[in-house]
């Protein structure tokens, strides 16, 4: 295969273990190539403009923005480079999210290298992928409705998950009101919002609650303000 049959990939990813190893399994196939890596949502805008890719492979936990942010930009811009979002985060969670911002396909970290693979192949072609799971549920009607056992986190829309997802990063409100493009009553509403829908009952326990899912810990749907109860491991 020559190198112009090849299709090219664009890597977007802040955890530099996670991205150099994806790269290097990239890397190692005949009929792919890595065009570039990013870390931060501005590097990787840069980055798609300089290489124009077949694909886009990007966390949905970037630096101090979200990837749904990117994915929200490739389709705004009508750029038609189709996006990949893999994530330590639950699929049922954010799957039909990405897919609805413009993602072309939902994958977790934890899947194994061939299905990564063969998710990157068939993005960087026009198909869309999600794990053969997800796809079942979807087939049989979904997932079980929120409240019986999946995390609370799935009770949020999506600029509301966004703030949630900033602060569990660190970032103060003021912050969060620059980087999303919103004022800063706004990103106190939606934090607002955030802590009834998760039956919190203060700032701090809003802020503990968004460290701890920040790093991969469900939150008990019983107790959310006790998110070290559950784990999405």
């Amino acid at each position: 295969m020559t190198e112009a049959q090849k299709k090219t990939i664009l890597i977007v990813d802040d955890h530099p273990v996670f991205r150099h190893g994806l790269s290097a399994l990239v890397r190692a196939q005949p009929d792919l190539e890595v065009v570039g890596e990013a870390t931060s949502l501005n590097d990787a805008k840069d980055k798609l403009s300089a290489v124009k890719p077949d694909a886009v492979v990007v966390d949905l936990a970037l630096g101090d923005s979200s990837g749904l942010e990117l994915v929200r930009h490739i389709a705004a811009n009508s750029l038609e480079v189709p996006s990949l979002v893999v994530s330590m985060h639950d699929e049922a969670l954010f799957a039909d999210r990405a897919l609805r911002t413009g993602a072309a396909g939902y994958l977790m970290k934890s899947a194994s290298p061939d299905v990564l693979l063969d998710g990157i192949r068939k993005v960087s072609s026009g198909e869309q992928v999600v794990s053969e799971k997800l796809s079942a549920a979807w087939t049989k009607g979904g997932a079980d409705p929120v409240g019986k056992g999946e995390d609370p986190v799935a009770r949020l829309s999506t600029r509301e998950m966004e703030v949630f997802e900033l602060m569990g990063r660190g970032l103060r409100t003021r912050e969060i009101s620059t980087q999303l493009s919103i004022s800063v009553k706004t990103v106190e509403t939606h934090q607002s919002n955030t802590k009834q829908k998760l039956g919190l009952t203060n700032a701090t326990q809003l802020l503990r609650a968004a460290l701890a899912w920040q790093n991969g810990i469900r939150l008990d749907p019983a107790h959310p303000g006790n998110a070290e109860r559950t784990s999405n491991a």
